[in-house]
């Protein structure tokens, strides 16, 4: 009788560890796909953050030729102000539109910089999903030990 009372209680014991080996895994299976989306979107934002900084170099390389062109061509107006006041003050105007570009070239490099502190949090989240999967990982087979435990004391 006693036997048959363990018997039952064994086989319980192994749906209970079933049901959390189930448990666990779903939760594995979770923070797997958690971590593959993150990583998708940091690679997303890396690959942008690249295009960017191209775009950037770009134009940076295009503002520093328009303004050595600028440059020189008032050093030329310069010779002979009186029959140019009025083209300088074009030019002006046009110098103008450069310090706005320059603003929002500025701007645009804050943005860079706040999307690289963001990439920056993604890899720490990133970080603490891996030492949590370790965990469960840890976990799963400890149950898996114990499952194994018990079986070889079933044996004898």
């Amino acid at each position: 009788m006693e036997i048959e009372e363990l018997k039952i209680e064994l086989q319980l014991r192994d749906m209970e560890i079933e049901d959390y080996k189930e448990q666990l895994t779903n939760k594995l299976n979770d923070e797997i796909s958690k971590i593959s989306e993150n990583e998708a979107n940091q690679a997303k934002l890396i690959k942008m953050n690249e295009e960017l900084k191209e775009c950037l170099k770009t134009m940076m390389n295009e503002g520093k030729k328009f303004m050595i062109e600028k440059e020189k061509y008032i050093e030329t107006l310069q010779h002979d102000s009186s029959t140019y006041v009025p083209i300088l003050s074009s030019r002006i105007k046009e110098l103008l539109a450069v310090e706005r570009q320059v603003v929002t070239l500025k701007s645009k490099i804050q943005d860079y910089e706040d999307q690289i502190k963001q990439l920056d949090e993604h890899k720490i989240t990133k970080k603490r999903l891996t030492e949590h999967i370790s965990k469960l990982e840890g976990e799963l087979q400890d149950w898996r030990d114990y499952i194994f435990d018990v079986e070889d004391e079933r044996k004898y």
